[in-house]
């Protein structure tokens, strides 16, 4: 860690050096955009240090924080990457795609429609337009 990161990593590794074990974790719904290239990573869960030592000039350095903002920050940090990273895919996406695969008929073409292999026969299936198309049904059916 860092001042000046956005994100702060404990990775599991790291977890169990420090001698705290993986059920101290809680549950996290947080996923990490930039961490592994073009790559959307999950948090294994979170954990809330109260106080980080460390290493400074002039002796051991303590920070301490405010749990409730932290939350807050890294929950909508979160949903801003996830709406940016959702951006990006659908640029990605629009570079790809054939806009012309979204103005062809929904109908098959002719050489393409439905073909039956065996005999069928033609029945007026609409209840009052004896003019209407008919519906073809195979002459193999049973009768019931």
């Amino acid at each position: 860690m860092d001042g000046g990161s956005g994100l702060n990593i404990l990775y599991a590794e790291t977890l169990k050096g420090m001698g705290i074990p993986m059920s101290k974790l809680s549950e996290s719904n947080m996923s990490f955009h930039g961490v592994i290239s073009g790559k959307k990573a999950e948090s294994l869960g979170q954990i809330t240090l109260d106080m980080l030592k460390m290493p400074g000039p002039r002796g051991v350095i303590t920070v301490t924080g405010n749990r409730q903002k932290a939350e807050e920050c890294l929950q909508k940090g979160s949903k801003i990457a996830d709406e940016q990273m959702a951006a990006v895919e659908m640029e990605e996406y629009k570079k790809n795609a054939d806009p012309s695969d979204l103005l062809r008929a929904k109908n098959p073409s002719s050489d393409t429609a439905y073909k039956s292999t065996g005999e069928t026969k033609a029945v007026h299936v609409h209840p009052t337009d004896p003019n209407a198309a008919p519906t073809h049904i195979s002459t193999t059916l049973d009768s019931k």
